[in-house]
């Protein structure tokens, strides 16, 4: 109830500010796509339920495994070949799309990885309450909005490098700071981290939006769009299930907090992968488009 006055204006401003001129036409759903693609991520998410179960290499693990591998090759060949495929691969000849989808990936991995066992930390380790949980991850959500606004600032006077650069730097610095939390971490520190976090992810979020839709025409935005959001949610999807791999029987204690590191080293490797795909920007002037 809360968004629903801030839903109203943005309706009212969109409908006052935004004139597009459409063409309508039949479009063709992809439902072959749809469907390998489904049944690929559904078998390698059985298969990594499998590895925290059995933890080995069995038949049945494989079994999935390969099933995912080759229904993703399916898909492949479906949307290389389709009138209107889910994922135009054509899109990812273009440097840009193709940095932004795989950083949008990593950066949706880490986002729901730390807002999931950030809170687990605080109640699990620490042995705080739910209220204290909710402090600490309270600044990412402000300054995620203000790396927003600063993105928005920094678009016209430094390149699309720099401020992936940036962003995955802060990214890095945050990730750093989650592997040296302790039992006795207090709050402040906490929020200390999730505010760098929230600056990192509004400068590199909003950045690879922008960037998506002003690598491509008009009449592409609306894949472009649609592959970004498909990559973050498959990392969203695919990095809670990976990091639980990690989670031990025991959800508190000593125990919990060794899993958790392990955890949060990988996401370091993660934030350091997002910078190596930003500095592939370097050099690289985005042309936008409008029309």
């Amino acid at each position: 109830m809360t968004n629903l006055p801030f839903g109203i204006i943005s309706l009212i401003l969109l409908q006052q500010a935004l004139h597009e001129q459409l063409s309508k036409k039949k479009q063709i759903i992809d439902y072959a796509g749809i469907i390998t693609f489904t049944i690929s991520m559904t078998a390698f998410l059985l298969a990594l339920n499998i590895v925290k179960v059995e933890k080995q290499m069995t038949t049945n693990l494989f079994f999935w495994l390969l099933i995912s591998l080759v229904f993703m090759c399916l898909f492949l060949f479906i949307e290389a070949k389709g009138k209107e495929p889910m994922l135009p691969l054509s899109l990812f000849k273009n440097r840009f799309i193709t940095v932004s989808n795989i950083a949008s990936f990593f950066i949706g991995f880490i986002l729901v990885t730390v807002t999931f066992y950030i809170p687990l930390w605080v109640q699990g380790v620490s042995g705080l309450n739910a209220t204290l949980s909710g402090i600490a991850m309270l600044p990412m959500s402000i300054t995620w909005m203000i790396g927003a606004m600063i993105t928005g600032k920094l678009f016209e006077k430094i390149t699309v490098a720099s401020i992936a650069i940036i962003g995955s730097t802060m990214i890095i610095f945050a990730c750093i700071g989650l592997v040296f939390f302790q039992a006795n971490t207090i709050i402040p520190w906490m929020m200390v981290t999730t505010g760098i976090l929230g600056i990192g992810f509004g400068l590199s979020s909003t950045l690879y939006t922008v960037v998506v839709q002003s690598a491509v025409e008009w009449n592409f935005r609306g894949a472009a769009m649609g592959t970004i959001n498909l990559m973050r949610n498959l990392g969203q999807t695919i990095g809670i299930a990976v990091s639980g791999l990690w989670l031990g029987e025991e959800l508190h204690g000593s125990q919990l907090a060794e899993s958790l590191h392990h955890v949060f080293f990988f996401l370091v490797i993660l934030a350091i992968l997002t910078f190596l795909f930003a500095m592939m920007l370097i050099g690289r002037k985005l042309k936008q488009t409008t029309h």
